[in-house]
């Protein structure tokens, strides 16, 4: 499914700041056209397997890609790339990432932060529980090696690469500590453990692991400037997409917000940053989003939500150069509000005060569906787009028209 260009269309028209338009009347655009617009920014590559080798020291990694010996051209093409922050890179060639010292060597200490605190959990459960968790660390160094090798020789090529890494990194071992969680909750639970001490012991493996995560959030702050965190303007606005994709079937809820969000969007389009032709193009494709489906538009947010999870994933080069500098703004946009509204208290609580509001209006409709609307628009607005810099500024209304180009 091509969609996230839509979204990406949609949410800079929502969020945009400046002068107001009022923009009469809705254009029609034909299926033909609308997949054309589509297409091109959906697709994140699969990761292919690869192994790696380890030395006598738990600590120390060589790697080695068994897909070596393959053709150079079938290489190139399954090629996957990530793109990042810091511009400590500019103005470098395109380079792997096993070739950034700073960023290998971050890779390494998540790894080895996240296996010690698995080596020393099982000394906190119970003696006949022991030789469950002593086996989670060696999971652990099997699948954490899978991703270390896999990422080794991707590539770095633009200014948003060493942050993707590393967040990625970041991802991917709490994703496999998580499974993890899973798998020993439900090996206790055939064992037949009283729920109890299952309870506790997984308990105490959860705190654990959210230090652990909070240890290497704190470190890559520190060390390359990048403070992220799990609880980021984001990952709110994904909440929001759960939220409406997973509402009641029965009433085309979705149907309603998504109208009544393209409405508002158009009349605060700003002519600071989109111009008459790219505001009439627009129109076009809203209209054509307005038509589609409750059923389908829930399919779209799912798929929305995916991508943006996946975000600090890598892309692949074997998409067309349009479709990447498609990719590279969306994605770069993304970067720049999540940045530019950082998770203070007061957006927090704006946060879950929009959430509570959505929820209630999917469930009982006890809320304005309109006011819970101008009210994220408005806030994305004031907290994100108003407050960029010059520079910030520039980046972003070049990715705007690299977007609209595609329309």
């Amino acid at each position: 499914m091509y969609i996230i260009q839509v979204v990406a269309t949609l949410g800079l028209l929502s969020l945009m700041a400046g002068e107001e338009m009022d923009i009469n009347g809705w254009l029609h655009l034909d299926s033909t056209a609308l997949r054309s617009l589509l297409s091109g920014i959906s697709e994140l590559s699969n990761f292919e397997a690869i192994n790696i080798q380890r030395t006598n020291n738990d600590n120390d990694f060589n790697y080695k890609n068994q897909n070596d010996d393959k053709d150079e051209d079938d290489d190139k093409n399954k090629t996957n790339v990530v793109a990042v922050s810091k511009s400590r890179i500019l103005g470098k060639e395109n380079r792997k990432v096993k070739d950034d010292e700073d960023l290998v060597a971050f890779i390494n200490y998540v790894y080895e932060r996240s296996l010690h605190m698995l080596i020393k959990y099982p000394g906190k459960v119970s003696n006949h529980l022991r030789s469950e968790f002593v086996s989670l660390s060696e999971v652990f160094k099997e699948k954490f090696r899978e991703f270390y090798n896999r990422t080794l020789d991707q590539l770095i090529i633009s200014d948003l690469g060493v942050k993707n890494v590393a967040l990625n990194t970041i991802d991917s071992a709490d994703n496999i500590l998580q499974r993890l969680k899973n798998d020993i909750t439900a090996t206790l639970q055939e064992h037949g453990a009283p729920k109890k001490v299952i309870s506790y012991s997984i308990r105490q493996l959860e705190n654990d692991m959210d230090q652990n995560l909070s240890k290497i959030r704190e470190y890559l702050c520190r060390k390359f400037g990048f403070c992220s965190t799990s609880n980021s303007f984001i990952v709110f606005l994904i909440s929001i997409f759960e939220i409406l994709a997973n509402s009641d079937h029965r009433s085309a809820l979705v149907q309603e917000f998504v109208n009544i969000a393209l409405s508002e969007a158009l009349s605060q389009v700003s002519v600071k940053v989109v111009n008459q032709k790219q505001i009439s193009k627009l129109i076009e494709l809203f209209d054509s989003v307005k038509k589609k489906k409750d059923a389908e538009l829930r399919k779209i947010l799912r798929h929305i939500t995916n991508n943006l999870k996946d975000r600090h994933k890598p892309i692949s080069l074997r998409n067309s150069p349009d479709v990447l500098d498609t990719q590279q703004a969306f994605f770069e946009i993304v970067d720049q509000l999540e940045e530019n509204i950082p998770p203070t208290k007061a957006n927090k609580k704006v946060w879950r005060d929009i959430k509570n509001r959505l929820t209630g209006w999917t469930h009982t409709r006890s809320d304005d569906i309109k006011s819970i609307v101008k009210d994220l628009i408005e806030h994305t607005k004031s907290n994100g787009i108003s407050e960029m810099s010059g520079h910030q500024w520039v980046k972003f209304k070049k990715n705007v028209d690299v977007l609209l180009s595609r329309i």
